[in-house]
């Protein structure tokens, strides 16, 4: 599945659309099934008219991936337009694992905790699955962080699915 995802080129949002979107977006929710999860990305997708887009088929495989992978019991999704610095230094979250994808804008900064120097940034449109503190036999390897944007009129479209 995962490799089916890496081996399509995608086309996404450019920045006139995401302009279009209002900056207090934040739809969040848990879920005790993948098909409820599923269900929630389909709605607020509809709901910020993004709808029968590729968004909407790589959500849906980054979804499954996640319970497929985890075996998970429980997982909490969200979308949310950040326009200002949410994360500005490098860490690493408190939960088993957490994926992002960044939808529009710039991706998220990773570096390698033994490598600090060299600074990755996650391509728009490509998921990074992230272990947080609580995977068990957590080494922190790599740390994350967003990237800059506020007071320079950029915006940000986040799917996130931490479990």
């Amino acid at each position: 599945l995962w490799q089916s995802l890496k081996d399509k080129p995608l086309e996404y949002m450019d920045a006139n659309l995401l302009e279009l979107l209002p900056e207090d977006i934040f739809f969040e929710q848990s879920f005790k099934s993948e098909k409820d999860s599923r269900i929630f990305v389909r709605n607020a997708l509809k709901m910020m008219r993004l709808k029968g887009t590729v968004f909407e088929r790589q959500i849906d495989a980054c979804v499954r991936i996640m319970w497929m992978y985890f075996s998970c019991k429980k997982l909490n999704c969200r979308f949310e337009v950040v326009s200002g610095n949410s994360c500005e230094t490098f860490h690493t979250d408190t939960i088993n694992a957490r994926l992002i994808l960044t939808c529009s804008g710039q991706g998220t900064e990773v570096i390698n905790a033994n490598k600090p120097s060299q600074l990755y940034r996650v391509p728009m449109g490509q998921p990074i699955l992230l272990k947080g503190s609580c995977y068990p036999g957590f080494e922190p390897v790599l740390l994350h962080r967003s990237p800059s944007v506020k007071g320079r009129g950029l915006k940000r479209l986040l799917f996130i699915a931490d479990y």
